[in-house]
This record gives structure tokens, sequence and C-alpha cells, in this order.
């Protein structure tokens, strides 16, 4: 299967993952159906920026969610019904704490339970779902780095609490300024702003919820070289797992759909985090965030600097930037396998472009 972005889908293309609609978690196009033009067009009303496409030199390539889709409607149901408590109760109750606690622990074993801590998908996610599914990726991404700073059991299930809770305080916000689709007023991102210390403000008075966690998500939105919010601190000042939310949330919101752009790519995204380092970002933290993000996940189809073009088939830990592909062009080269990171032949040769900077793809990839 290979991963083509919504200006590249074509009627009669084949559908080789199921896209599902969330709110349901049924499928909303079943895999191996082809695409029709009422397809393409719901989901483009989705806001769903691309699919997986079925392709005689992919077929062998096999691309899973990072999250079960099931596992995904559970815990956002969870969710839904704790942020509906939430609203209605002041102060919390013992319950909603405990319910916290529980939505975090049941996400850490499962992420623990996996066998791959690398994200090597680019996740298909629908804007209707997003401040639900922005929690979730934020908690994964958050305990994923928290296991390669090697944490404990224990305080992997404080971050994941820390993540999945983050924006809790935007509950408090008007929605209208939330859902805002153009260009929020100073008047406006200074309420946005608001978020953290309203987060603290209502969680503080349960001693169920470790300081360690509000600390986290009263900083998640402090930077690096001191120029972030609430408080402007700098550097190690940021406690550390702030330091960990902040590089979680960008990336999530940096490759989701939002009404006003496109998502981005992983490696757009990388690119950018990776520019980010000693500014926005921990460089300690980045280098761990970076072992587990893939720039390029199986299935993109990319560019080469010597013109040929090629589609990912596997990526590592150690080199993100340089992963194993098969080559798709020239027509003499096609289906040949390439490890960038340790083919000699390669060394001189780098990837220069992803689909989203090719214009047209040669049909022969989809025959």
């Amino acid at each position: 299967m290979i991963y083509l972005p919504l200006q590249h889908l074509q009627p009669g293309m084949v559908l080789a993952r199921s896209v599902y609609y969330h709110p349901t978690c049924l499928p909303l196009i079943v895999a191996g159906q082809q695409l029709s033009p009422a397809m393409i067009r719901k989901l483009t009303e989705l806001n769903i920026c691309g699919v997986y496409i079925e392709s005689k030199f992919a077929s062998d390539i096999e691309v899973k969610e990072f999250i079960d889709p099931k596992v995904k409607q559970q815990v956002t149901n969870d969710l839904r019904t704790l942020y509906s408590g939430y609203i209605h109760n002041v102060p919390l109750s013992s319950f909603t704490i405990d319910s916290m606690r529980n939505i975090a622990e049941n996400l850490l074993n499962y992420i623990a339970s996996k066998e791959e801590f690398l994200l090597n998908i680019i996740d298909i996610k629908d804007y209707d779902t997003y401040t639900y599914s922005h929690s979730i990726y934020v908690g994964t991404l958050s305990v994923l780095i928290g296991m390669q700073l090697n944490y404990s059991q224990n305080l992997l299930l404080q971050l994941a609490m820390a993540g999945l809770f983050h924006d809790i305080g935007k509950l408090d916000i008007s929605l209208d300024i939330i859902n805002k689709k153009g260009p929020l007023t100073p008047e406006e991102f200074n309420e946005i702003k608001t978020h953290p210390k309203k987060a603290v403000s209502r969680l503080e008075f349960s001693q169920k919820i470790p300081n360690i966690v509000l600390s986290a998500i009263e900083s998640h939105h402090e930077k690096y070289n001191g120029t972030g919010y609430p408080y402007g601190l700098k550097g190690d000042n940021i406690p550390i797992y702030g330091r960990i939310l902040a590089l979680a949330d960008v990336y999530d919101a940096l490759t989701s759909s939002r009404s006003y752009r496109r998502a981005w790519l992983p490696n757009e995204a990388v690119e950018y985090m990776m520019g980010c380092g000693g500014t926005h970002f921990d460089h300690d933290i980045l280098k761990a965030f970076l072992k587990i993000i893939a720039a390029y996940p199986v299935g993109t189809i990319v560019q080469l600097s010597n013109g040929s073009l090629a589609v990912v088939i596997q990526n590592s830990q150690e080199h993100i930037l340089r992963p194993v592909i098969r080559l798709l062009t020239p027509d003499h080269l096609a289906n040949t396998d390439v490890n960038l990171a340790t083919d000699r032949t390669y060394f001189n040769v780098t990837i220069t472009g992803t689909i989203t900077d090719i214009e047209e793809l040669p049909s022969t990839i989809f025959e």
C-alpha cells in the first residue's frame, strides 16, 4: 500500500486500508473498494488529507495504525464522558479524578503491550474529533518519549495523565473562541493563553493528582528560550514533563488537519521541530522524540536527489532520515529495494521531497 494525499486520488484507485469515521468507529470506506468521485468528495468534506492505496509495487507493504481504531474509540468515549462531567462538576469529584487515572492507565498499558515503539504511519485523522484525538496522541507521544528516557512505570503513568489532560483547561473557555475558524483577536488569544492556569485552578484541590502532573499541564506552552506562557519560564526552569508535553503538543497539532490548513506530513513537522531545538524545545528531549517518529513513514512516496521516485518500505530508530526504499522509477530499476543508510552506491543520494512536492505521478504505479 502507498499513501496518497487527496490531490493525487483518482476514481478507480483501490483503497488499501479502511478509513474509519471515529464518531461511530465504523468504516467510512472499506479496504478493497474502488474510489468513486463521491467517495473522494466525502473524504474532502471530512478534512481527511489522504488515504492508503493499493499498488503493484507495494502489495507486500502493510501499514497498521499505532493505536487500534477500537482502542482509540474507547478512549474517545471515556474522554467525552469525563469532559461532560468536568464541565458540570465544580469542584471535581473523587470519581472524576479516579476516571482520569484509569483512562491514562489503560492507554499506558496498551502502549506498553506494543512490540515496536516507532510511530511509522501517517495517521488519518478527521477534524471533527480533533479535541479527543489530540489528547490521545499527546498522551501517547509523551509516554513514548518517557520510554526513551527510561522512566519508571509510575512516572510513565503520570506522564500519560499529563498528556491526556494537558488541554482540559480549554473546557473553561468560551466555545465561540475555541471553535473560531478565523484568526483570533489579541483579546481572544490572551483568553486562550489562560487555559493552563484554568486547568490547575480546578485540579489542584485534589490530593489524588500528583504535583508533577499539575506542573506539566501548567507549563506545556512554555518555550525553552523563555518566550512561552503563562510564566515565560526558561530552560531547565521549565518542569521536565512540561518540556516533554510541549514537543508532543506541537507535533500532533502540526500533523493534524485544521479548518485553515492541511495537515503537515511527518517529515515537514520533524524538520520544523529540529529547527526549534534550543529555542522552543529542550535539545535532549528532542533527541528522544526523534527516536519515536519516522520522518518518512512506510508507504510514503519520496523523491530522490538523483531524480528517481521511491516508496518507503522500512524505517529504523537509528536512521529516521535514511529509510529503506523501493524504487518506482526509472523503469529499469523499478521494484529494486535500497537501504539508504547502508548502500554505498546511494550514500550521495538524499530524499529531496515527498508526495506533496510531486505534481503528477506515473500512472504505472497504480496499474
